[in-house]
């Protein structure tokens, strides 16, 4: 018994840091493959295949057909989630998720802190003087 349970956790743990592994590799073709600019010292990607505006570690990725107020309030906040390094907050959770996937716990605090980091950088945005209504439009397109 304690053999199949060694091998489906070894199995399930392969799979899911396998997963991992695919994501980062395809953040990086998405860097090689977009027109990359950097702007107050971010680099910025830009891609028709990003849907959704996201930063990972140091990089910002966008569609590029965001423009104007729009744009600027977007970098706002994707520059707030790599100031505050939310990027390693992510990157040790997906760790921890992938080595103790059996735990729900951790499934939880992995969505709860993904909340908690947009917050924070959201608040961090509305902080430097955006208007509100704007910002909450922006967003939630």
């Amino acid at each position: 018994m304690k053999n199949v349970a060694l091998a489906v956790y070894i199995t399930v743990t392969s799979i899911l840091f396998i997963l991992l592994l695919i994501q980062l590799f395809s953040i990086l073709a998405l860097k090689r493959r977009g027109k990359l600019t950097v702007k107050d010292g971010f680099e910025i990607v830009e891609s028709a295949e990003i849907p959704t505006p996201f930063s990972f570690y140091k990089t910002i990725f966008l569609s590029p057909n965001l423009t104007g107020s729009k744009l600027e309030m977007i970098l706002k906040h994707e520059q707030w989630h790599i100031k505050h390094h939310h990027y390693l907050d992510v990157f040790i959770i997906e760790i921890l998720v992938r080595l103790f996937w059996f735990n729900p716990v951790l499934w939880w605090v992995r969505r709860e802190l993904r909340n908690v980091s947009e917050f924070h950088a959201d608040r961090s945005v509305l902080d430097e003087g955006q208007n509100l209504y704007k910002y909450q439009t922006v967003i939630l397109e």
